[in-house]
C-alpha cells in the first residue's frame, strides 16, 4: 500500500477490498441453454450479444447484489453506475 507510483510524487493506492462480480443471466444466456437443449447450433437475438437485456431472473439478481452491496458497503441510495 502506498508504494510510488512511476509518477513524481504520486502513491499508488490500492482499495482495500475488490469486488468482482460477473452480470447476471441475460436473455442471451436464456436462448443459448434453450439451443442448447433443442440440439440448435445457431442463436438468434435481436442485438449484439454485448447488449442483450438481462433476463427476469438476471434482473432479480442485480437487484439483490445491490441490496447486498448496500449491506456491506454502508452506500445505500448511493448512485451506481
Amino acid at each position: 500500500m502506498g508504494e510510488k507510483s512511476a509518477v513524481a510524487g504520486v502513491s499508488a493506492r490500492w482499495p482495500a477490498r475488490l469486488w468482482v462480480v460477473r452480470h447476471g443471466q441475460s436473455a442471451g444466456n436464456v436462448a443459448r441453454d434453450r439451443a442448447e437443449a433443442e440440439g440448435v447450433t445457431l442463436i438468434e437475438l435481436e442485438h449484439r450479444d454485448a447488449d442483450v437485456p438481462l433476463s427476469e431472473l438476471g434482473q432479480r439478481q442485480s437487484q439483490a447484489l445491490a441490496a447486498w452491496v448496500d449491506r456491506k458497503s454502508g452506500s445505500a441510495g448511493m448512485p451506481r453506475p
